[in-house]
């Protein structure tokens, strides 16, 4: 029919004007007939594209992908950040004031305990004891001989307990400077790593100023301050993941240890400590930790994804399946919706066990759209 148009409308043009071939009408019609044919194949192609796409079949049906909702696992986590702290970690300064004669230990060498680490001057403990010790073979002697005449009857009391407080006197005195002796002689009291030391050959040591401080990193804490709005879903035990900017790729599984008695009046938070294996002690002191603790658990939830959810000043709202006279179509429904984790949504009330949730072709149906169903999803995406 198409052709015989054209070629009457052809042969009425230039029947008007002057005198045309034959052959150039036929090319004139192949040509249009060529512009029929790539303009078909456009909209088809067209029309492929909308169905690849969830859009509408050629019967004016959306195509779409439903998710039929089940009971599912749903947990939710949040995430704070925290610190690295050492379980053992020590700034080491003497128990009484010397100079110091001898640093046997340099920094970043590992030691074990009980290992010396630094000596102090004690020539003036050690002639003090020499001088008591003198005195006390002295008073030991007086003592014994004290003794036997007390055990004979033979001089006075006064004179035996003299002789015995003398002799008591000088042995606790020469034990005291003996564990002073000891204590000029500074030890590891742990195993660990010297980390740093503050003071030099022939410097004056003094209690309660730092030396040299010593790390051990096979254990470490993070700890991390947490909103008291989540007091009462943390507890002792516990299981959280723990990762660090520093390290990128390197996650840890560690319990909550201790949850902290006090809320901090300044930022209202409480602080929990966690318990961390280093052994490779790549973790260090103070760097960055963030905590990821599970704060909610269901595992009788209805999920959809997130993006599936619309709002209008009604409230939230998604399409499911319903099944008409007239066939499938999508149905508004408002939900009641809950907590997020990535792209996926809790919902709280508006579906039950059973629904069928439009999540592709979502956005090209509207209340009482036609359905065609491309594909059912039972299980969590």
């Amino acid at each position: 029919m198409i052709k015989k148009i054209l070629i009457l409308v052809l042969l009425v043009a230039y029947g008007c004007n002057s005198p045309v071939s034959e052959e150039k009408i036929k090319l004139k019609i192949q040509k249009k007939k060529d512009e029929i044919v790539n303009l078909q194949t456009e909209i088809k192609s067209l029309e492929d594209g909308l169905s690849k796409n969830g859009i509408k079949d050629n019967i004016g049906k959306v195509l779409v992908t439903v998710k039929k909702m089940i009971p599912e696992k749903f947990e939710h986590f949040h995430s704070v950040n925290g610190s690295v702290e050492a379980v053992k970690q020590a700034y080491i300064s003497p128990e009484l004031s010397g100079r110091i004669e001898s640093i046997v230990v340099e920094e970043g060498q590992r030691v074990r305990k009980n290992d010396l680490l630094v000596i102090l001057n004690s020539g003036i403990i050690k002639s003090t004891i020499s001088e008591l010790e003198s005195s006390y073979k002295l008073a030991k002697t007086l003592f014994t001989k004290r003794s036997g005449l007390w055990k004979k009857n033979i001089g006075s009391e006064i004179q035996y307990l003299e002789a015995k407080n003398r002799k008591e006197s000088l042995e606790n005195k020469i034990k005291t400077l003996n564990e002073q002796l000891k204590m000029s002689r500074i030890r590891a009291p742990f195993d660990g790593i010297i980390d740093k030391i503050d003071k030099k050959k022939g410097e004056l040591a003094m209690p309660g100023l730092p030396l040299m401080q010593i790390v051990d990193l096979s254990e470490v804490y993070i700890k991390a301050d947490i909103s008291e709005s989540y007091l009462s879903k943390v507890k002792i035990g516990d299981e959280t993941t723990v990762t660090f900017p520093a390290f990128p790729k390197l996650i840890k599984k560690a319990k909550v240890l201790r949850i902290g008695s006090i809320v901090n009046p300044q930022n209202r938070t409480f602080e929990i400590s966690l318990l961390v294996k280093n052994s490779n002690e790549v973790l260090k002191p103070n760097i960055v930790a963030v905590v990821e603790l599970r704060d909610f658990f269901d595992d009788q939830s209805l999920i959809v994804p997130s993006i599936i959810v619309k709002n209008d000043k009604l409230g939230s709202y998604l399409y499911r399946l319903k099944d008409t006279e007239n066939g499938l179509v999508a149905e508004k429904v408002y939900i009641n919706t809950g907590m997020v984790l990535k792209d996926m949504m809790r919902i709280e009330s508006g579906l039950k066990i059973g629904d069928e949730v439009i999540i592709k072709g979502y956005n090209m149906v509207k209340n009482g759209s036609l359905i065609k169903l491309s594909e059912t999803i039972k299980e969590g995406m």
